[in-house]
């Protein structure tokens, strides 16, 4: 997994038994072992940044064990130490889904995904405070499923805005996939979503990754093309 902390300038690279941590300012990059055993088992590596506590949470949205598994666990980039949060999972695999991290709320929404051969246009967001994933209930939600698809918040008007991705109308895998190059914007206060525009894509297809930068008036994603496997 990896992750940017803004206050303290410094990029994560964390794996099963350590944690890379590069300092911007200095450019000096160092490696340690956990002091204790991650508890989760890192196959997608999503994760995110609670900058309140400052703690790094990652998870893993389902696993296929009907046993109890640790979905969510969050580090301690100071003491190196691990902590269970959370078992819970969601009822599909979600892959490659959209994210972004309501500091506020304290609350890790994201978006779409893949998982069973189907593509999702569900919003879930998962709460700090009760360590809980919840649906998000959208008044009437007109983004076509899909996934590799870029979101963010901008906090000012309490807004998520998703640009792109891949998918189609019915959901279902069976019916192949189309590249999407529009925005939507969702007022988190009164769910309700609207499209903002869509471009007249006439390049080589690509998708942007899961999450955005907005700035003002302006965001910023990156967007590659998928089945080029070293793009």
């Amino acid at each position: 997994g990896t992750n940017y902390n803004e206050t303290s300038n410094e990029v994560y690279f964390f794996n099963q038994d350590s944690i890379t941590i590069i300092n911007l300012s200095t450019l000096q990059a160092v490696t340690q072992a956990y002091n204790n055993k991650c508890p989760i088992e890192l196959n997608l590596g999503t994760n995110f940044l609670d900058v309140k506590t400052n703690r790094l949470y990652s998870y893993e949205v389902y696993h296929e064990y009907n046993s109890p598994q640790v979905s969510v666990a969050s580090l301690d980039p100071d003491s190196l130490k691990w902590t269970i949060e959370s078992s819970g999972k969601l009822p599909t695999q979600l892959h490659h889904h959209a994210t972004a991290y309501d500091e506020k709320a304290g609350s890790q929404i994201i978006f779409g995904g893949f998982g069973n051969a189907l593509y999702s246009n569900s919003f879930q967001q998962y709460k700090v405070d009760s360590n809980e994933w919840e649906e998000l209930k959208i008044t009437d939600n007109i983004i076509t499923p899909r996934y590799f698809s870029a979101m963010g918040l901008e906090q000012t008007t309490n807004s998520l805005f998703i640009y792109g991705g891949m998918g189609n109308e019915s959901g279902n895998q069976l019916y192949g996939r189309e590249y999407y190059y529009d925005l939507y914007k969702l007022d988190l206060n009164s769910r309700e979503i609207h499209r903002i525009w869509e471009l007249d894509w006439d390049n080589i297809n690509m998708v942007p990754t899961r999450s955005m930068i907005i700035d003002g008036n302006d965001f910023y994603t990156l967007c590659y093309p998928e089945y080029y496997s070293e793009s």
